[in-house]
């Protein structure tokens, strides 16, 4: 069966109390000679009450961010016991999909058409994109998750499982980028990266990555090229049925998650400066509309704080520690394995995804390898405009590229232009 679980960018590694607390050292000593990074603001935003329900004011902007307590209702609140008992959310691809597979790669290839240089203008395949349609619809308003199964990756080199996996991405929404480089399409391969480094990204590493969701975009793609020789399980959680947990048991967590943590963009904000943080708070959980979404990710916060020279304080730590133990226990995960050929979709704003640490193949062409897209689809939910601005580049803004880089990151495709 497969899985998506972790891939994403910058996942905390390690599965202890420790392991969450740890700092990179450089971080710790530039976030006590300074009270701001990159321009952020550290202080806490106010709140305000306004017909019984809570609003976030920014000092900086004047939007404001819903904070109704309704539990969540539909199938994005699911349980392992829902996914397993559910097939909605499992495609497969026929004969039909694959014949037009092949044509649409070839016919892109006889005319020099390369990702990300490719329109949905550029190839038609209709049974392809009515396929994608029900995996879009499970994805942005359905269980958050789609795995589809079937896909003969012996049988394409990496250039044409680019364009082909690309093809796909465009029935779902618009591949955005996903580092500084401008890289659409990225290779998730170990690189030997320590991932305790400071600004490392996990797709780049062998480390496990804790229950996180990708701060870039609405859904993440992964296509299994392939697996590992041991190791890499993928593991799934329902952001919204932990939320109506939360609500449940443990209200006064909530607090602190609508007010939200500052995040480290590693170098990859508009000023490139390494220890340029978000500008502004980030919730772990915003309602915009009615509509509950979510965003957490224990590393880039910590990060955050070890450049700010500041800490948790205990009801921020018990809280963020209520999510990853919600996120892991076995009512709520549900685990899968990669197998070549698998695709699997997420919706970030309501799934949590984490990834076991693996062991790789010796030779070089069987070493594990997923392709990975971020797709930005802002029709599928609406989001508070400070919640969605990541990475100080304005709401769905995404990662900055860095013309000035004059190189693409280490063993990925080439970056886009």
């Amino acid at each position: 069966m497969g899985g998506i679980g972790g891939d994403s960018a910058d996942a905390e590694t390690g599965s202890g109390p420790e392991a969450r607390r740890k700092r990179p050292a450089a971080a710790r000593s530039r976030g006590r000679r300074q009270d701001r990074a990159g321009g952020a603001r550290f202080a806490r935003p106010a709140f305000v009450v306004s017909n019984g329900r809570e609003s976030r004011t920014s000092e900086d902007k004047n939007e404001m961010t819903e904070r109704s307590f309704e539990p969540v209702a539909g199938k994005s609140a699911w349980k392992r016991v829902d996914l397993e008992s559910d097939a909605s959310w499992r495609f497969s691809l026929d004969r039909a999909h694959i014949d037009e597979i092949e044509a649409l790669t070839g016919s892109l290839r006889a005319r020099g058409k390369r990702p990300p240089a490719i329109s949905r203008d550029d190839f038609s395949a209709p049974a392809l994109a009515a396929l994608f349609a029900r995996v879009r619809d499970e994805v942005e308003s359905g269980l958050g998750v789609a795995r589809v199964s079937g896909f003969p990756v012996e049988g394409f080199d990496l250039a044409d499982l680019e364009t082909a996996f690309w093809a796909m991405g465009l029935s779902m929404g618009r591949p955005v980028s996903q580092n500084s480089a401008g890289e659409r399409i990225v290779h998730v391969v170990d690189r030997s990266v320590p991932y305790d480094q400071a600004n490392a990204r996990g797709y780049t590493t062998r480390a496990e990555l804790l229950p996180h969701c990708d701060a870039g975009p609405d859904f993440t793609g992964l296509l299994c090229v392939h697996p590992a020789k041991s190791g890499g399980e993928s593991s799934l959680a329902s952001s919204m049925a932990i939320y109506n947990e939360i609500l449940s048991r443990h209200r006064g967590d909530l607090d602190d998650l609508h007010r939200g943590f500052h995040h480290d963009l590693r170098g990859e904000g508009p000023t490139a400066s390494l220890d340029e943080l978000t500008s502004h708070p980030i919730p772990v959980f915003s309602r915009c509309q009615g509509v509950l979404s979510c965003s957490f990710n224990t590393k880039s916060i910590e990060q955050a704080n070890a450049k700010m020279g500041t800490d948790y304080t205990a009801t921020q730590r018990a809280a963020v520690d209520r999510i990853l133990d919600l996120a892991r226990d076995p009512a709520f995960r549900y685990d899968m394995v990669f197998e070549a050929g698998d695709i699997q979709f997420v919706n970030n704003h309501t799934v949590l995804h984490s990834r076991g640490a693996y062991e790789d193949h010796d030779e070089p062409e069987r070493r594990r390898r997923l392709l990975r897209l971020w797709i930005v689809r802002p029709e599928c939910r609406p989001l508070d405009p400070l919640f969605a601005d990541r990475f100080n580049t304005g709401p769905r803004g995404g990662v900055a590229r860095r013309d000035d880089l004059g190189r693409s990151l280490p063993g990925l495709s080439a970056a886009a232009t």
